[in-house]
């Protein structure tokens, strides 16, 4: 029942466009670029890149940063399909 002064509360879908990257898609593309990140990591370690072996210190971070990237694309999946 709608009073005299007071408007319908619309719709969450009406405002939604029909082309609007949701959060789990977002999830999805950054959860890829972090899985690119973390096997570009292992390739570098892997063949030797570089003067020194072991583990360096921007291989560390470039590790870091995808997990980080992963860990968020994976909650972004986990929420849905809202706007993000």
């Amino acid at each position: 029942m709608v009073d005299g002064n007071k408007k319908p509360r619309p719709q969450i879908h009406e405002f939604v466009p029909t082309n609007m990257v949701t959060k789990r898609q977002l999830g999805i593309f950054l959860s890829a670029i972090a899985g690119l990140i973390l096997l570009w990591v292992g390739v570098i370690d892997r063949i030797g890149m570089g003067e020194w072996g072991g583990f360096g210190p921007l291989q560390r971070i470039g590790l870091g940063g995808g997990l980080l990237l992963l860990a968020i694309g994976l909650i972004l999946i986990r929420i849905g399909n809202r706007p993000a």
